[in-house]
């Protein structure tokens, strides 16, 4: 999912933020490390929501551009 200048990767391992340059992937903080199947922004909340396998829906702040 593209946000911004900012490239977010669900994996089986959570949530990982990159630029779109690609160099640099961090896990994303406050969400479990865990299965992530969907992610979705809400941009006016300027939150993420995962979806995530056994842990039901999770959520961060995180800048939306």
């Amino acid at each position: 999912m593209l946000s911004g200048d900012a490239l977010y990767v669900a994996s089986d391992a959570g949530v990982f933020r990159g630029s779109v340059k690609g160099a640099r992937w961090v896990p994303l903080p406050g969400l479990p490390d865990t299965p992530v199947m969907e992610l979705r922004v809400h941009t006016p909340e300027k939150r993420l929501y995962a979806a995530t396998f056994g842990r039901g829906m999770c959520s961060t702040a995180t800048p939306v551009g």
